[in-house]
C-alpha cells in the first residue's frame, strides 16, 4: 500500500465526520446524507467495506468509503463516499484513492465500480468522467435536501475485465 494510503479504523471516523460537516455539498442534505461520526464508524468495522485515508504531509487529506460485494466470479464495488480536504483539492488525491481501489487491493473477479452523486455537481460529474466512468441513469429526488427540497443524482460506473 502507498505510504499515503491508510486504512480507515476507528480512531479516524471523527477525522472522517469532520470532514463531512465542514463540506457546503454535504451540509445541504438532510442529516449530512445520514452520516454521522457512529455510522462511519460502525461503516468502517463492517467486513465487506473498503474504507481507506489519505495523508497529506501529515495531515488527514480526505478519505474514500465503499462497500464490496463478491457473488462467486463477480464482484463490484460501490463507492458511498469520497472526500479531500478543501485545501488539497486539485492535486490528484481523490483520483489516486480510486485507482488505488481499483488496481491495488487485491479483490477477486472485480467487474464493476458504482458511486451515484447530485446531478447538479458539476465539479463531480468532470472529475469521474476523466477517470473513465460513465453514466448510466439518473434517480428522480434521491437526494432529500434541508427545508424539505429534493435532488436528483446521477448513477455512474466504471466496468473492469469485461
Amino acid at each position: 500500500m502507498n505510504k499515503n494510503i491508510f486504512k480507515l479504523s476507528y480512531k479516524d471516523s471523527n477525522d472522517c465526520f469532520l470532514l463531512i460537516k465542514k463540506e457546503p455539498t454535504i451540509k445541504k442534505y438532510k442529516n449530512y446524507n445520514g452520516w454521522s461520526e457512529k455510522s462511519i464508524l460502525e461503516f468502517i468495522k463492517n467486513d465487506n467495506t473498503i474504507s481507506l485515508g489519505y495523508n497529506h504531509k501529515g495531515n488527514f487529506g480526505g478519505f474514500i468509503l465503499s462497500k464490496y460485494t463478491n457473488i462467486k466470479n463477480f464482484s463490484e464495488i460501490e463507492i458511498l463516499l469520497i472526500l479531500i480536504r478543501k485545501e488539497y483539492r486539485r492535486l490528484g488525491i481523490g483520483s489516486f484513492l480510486i485507482h488505488h481501489l481499483i488496481f491495488n487491493m487485491n479483490l477477486k473477479n472485480l467487474n464493476n465500480i458504482f458511486l451515484e452523486f447530485s446531478f447538479n455537481n458539476k465539479i463531480a460529474k468532470l472529475f469521474y468522467k476523466n477517470i473513465g466512468f460513465k453514466n448510466l441513469y439518473s434517480r428522480k429526488g434521491y437526494y432529500q435536501l434541508n427545508y424539505n427540497k429534493k435532488e436528483d443524482a446521477q448513477v455512474v460506473n466504471y466496468k473492469l475485465n469485461c
